[in-house]
């Protein structure tokens, strides 16, 4: 981090008499890319990094066109050599580590062989169910407003995944979040739509399901 901002600062300091079209456009990109996620709504939560993640290997070729000549003249070659080495070292160990299976590639299977094809859950929940089951399962995320369910969030989402005209939204799973409260309230669940037809308990999951398509109840 601490290249590429002295490389950005480089930059900058020179822009419009700088020579290489490539590194200013690197450069507007970084600037871009993060004054935009600083002003935007993501940077609510810890997990929404993802958003700038085109930050680090612009900001790691801009810092190698940069500042190679540089490093190379100070003689500090010898010192990112062993910083490199350390960073290798750490990848190869994680590497080696056995692979964990997806958190909710399991809920895929567990829902896809109960027949089970549109449902509403959490927008963590939502895109891994679907990636998993290779899009024959499709979760809708309700937005909760004062532990009320029956409104459709628009994050990152289409007003056809709340069109009862397309779906059959029978299901809604929910997850116990460190074995304290759920991170979607079934009491929310209940008030929205009414008491399900079946609730299962699945590793740490609750799928709770009606006999009825749930969009029809949707605001």
């Amino acid at each position: 981090m601490a290249l590429a901002l002295w490389a950005i600062g480089c930059v900058i300091r020179r822009f419009f008499a700088w020579d290489d079209l490539i590194e200013q456009i690197l450069t507007v990109a970084i600037v871009a890319q993060v004054t935009a996620y600083a002003l935007s709504t993501p940077p609510y939560a810890d997990y929404q990094e993802h958003e700038i993640a085109i930050v680090l290997p612009f900001g790691a070729v801009l810092a190698a066109r940069v500042l190679a000549k540089r490093l190379t003249q100070a003689r500090l070659l010898p010192v990112l050599a062993v910083v490199e080495r350390g960073y290798l070292a750490a990848l190869g160990y994680g590497v080696r580590q056995p692979q964990v299976p997806a958190r909710d590639a399991a809920l895929a299977g567990w829902l896809s062989a109960h027949h089970l094809t549109a449902g509403l859950s959490t927008y963590g929940d939502a895109g891994s169910v679907e990636l998993a089951s290779h899009d024959t399962v499709m979760i809708a995320v309700p937005h909760l407003h004062q532990d009320d369910a029956s409104r459709g969030s628009m994050f990152e989402a289409t007003a056809a995944n709340f069109d009862p005209r397309r779906h059959y939204v029978n299901f809604a799973v929910t997850t116990k979040l460190d074995g304290l409260s759920f991170s979607i309230p079934p009491r929310a669940l209940i008030r929205a739509f009414g008491e399900p037809a079946h609730t299962y308990h699945y590793e740490a999951w609750t799928i709770m399901i009606w006999n009825k398509n749930l969009l029809d109840q949707f605001q």
